[in-house]
């Protein structure tokens, strides 16, 4: 009898037995992800080194879906035309000065501290003070109103900095995608040619060709998927429920289209399509439902309140 296939690690494509292994987010954590698939450790230390720590970077490419989702955890830094630094703070949708002056008088038994800026600022250097020179010096509530900027600033024009490496973009989209596929199609899916077709795009050198897809064909085929639906209830078989695979907002989600024994992949990440475009592949998507080979899209959806995997094909199906 023959052994069975090893279970391959979905970034690197080694079995999973050859070294310790834990669960990594397929969305990324700091992107609000929860699904997990099984790695390599060393896999998943990499990766949330250099790919994920570049995306979520202060002047990483999603800074602003980040903030705008409150994930940030610390406002977003820019400047305004006259050079002066501001913070803004998307949940609360306020943008303040960030700068901060402190300037400390030391008597043989007292110490005096003089700062000026925002409220959080000022609140900040208070209690630090307080925690090294106790109750001589006051709270918030206590002091003087005129040392506290409350200023906010209505419809600023905001410079900001934004540092984007496409060959980490394309690393962490396919990482991404390699982890929804094991979502849809179990752990085999890392032993397919898909998987090895994502991981040699990742591994490429930069500066080559690159078959891209329009993120307009996913807008086409909820067109073309609407329609069938309709036309199937208009027949007689129950709603289809087919989701909008182009839905507007902020997401993460992976879609498979194949066709013609190749496989387009888009990748979302807080709404943002990381390729770009999508990518096309020449490879075919494995099984993921009892059907064999889809022949239509296959999704995969993390959202605040569940995970989702559609296979079209499965869903278009009729009963009986």
């Amino acid at each position: 009898m023959m052994p069975p296939e090893p279970i391959l690690c979905p970034p690197c494509g080694q079995p999973l037995d050859d070294g310790p292994t834990n669960k990594d987010h397929v969305f990324g954590e700091a992107f609000g992800g929860r699904a997990t698939v099984r790695v390599h450790t060393a896999c998943n230390s990499t990766a949330g080194h250099t790919i994920e720590a570049h995306l979520s970077a202060a002047d990483g490419p999603l800074t602003f879906q980040r903030a705008d989702q409150g994930l940030a955890k610390r406002p977003l830094v820019g400047m305004l035309p006259d050079g002066r630094q501001v913070e803004v703070d998307f949940k609360a949708q306020t943008v303040t000065f960030s700068e901060v002056t402190v300037e400390t008088i030391t008597t043989d038994d007292r110490v005096e501290v003089e700062i000026s800026g925002s409220p959080a600022k000022v609140e900040k250097v208070l209690k630090d003070f307080r925690r090294k020179y106790g109750d001589q010096i006051p709270t918030l509530s206590e002091y003087p109103e005129d040392k506290i900027v409350r200023e906010t600033i209505e419809q600023p024009e905001i410079l900001t900095r934004l540092s984007i490496r496409p060959e980490t973009v394309m690393a962490a989209g396919v990482n991404i995608a390699l982890g929804a596929g094991v979502l849809a199609a179990g752990e085999s899916f890392a032993s397919s040619e898909l998987a090895a077709a994502l991981r040699d795009r990742r591994d490429a050198p930069p500066g080559g060709v690159v078959d891209m897809a329009k993120p307009e064909a996913l807008e086409v085929l909820d067109e073309q998927y609407a329609a069938m639906s309709a036309g199937m209830v208009a027949s007689g078989f129950p709603d289809r429920d087919l989701p909008t695979l182009n839905v507007k907002g902020s997401v993460n989600d992976v879609v498979f289209i194949p066709y013609d024994n190749k496989t387009m992949v888009f990748v979302r990440l807080l709404g943002l399509q990381l390729f770009g475009q999508g990518i096309v592949l020449d490879a075919p998507m494995p099984a993921v439902g009892a059907y064999g080979p889809p022949v239509a899209p296959v999704l995969v959806r993390e959202t605040a309140a569940e995970l989702i995997v559609v296979d079209f094909t499965e869903r278009l199906i009729p009963e009986g």
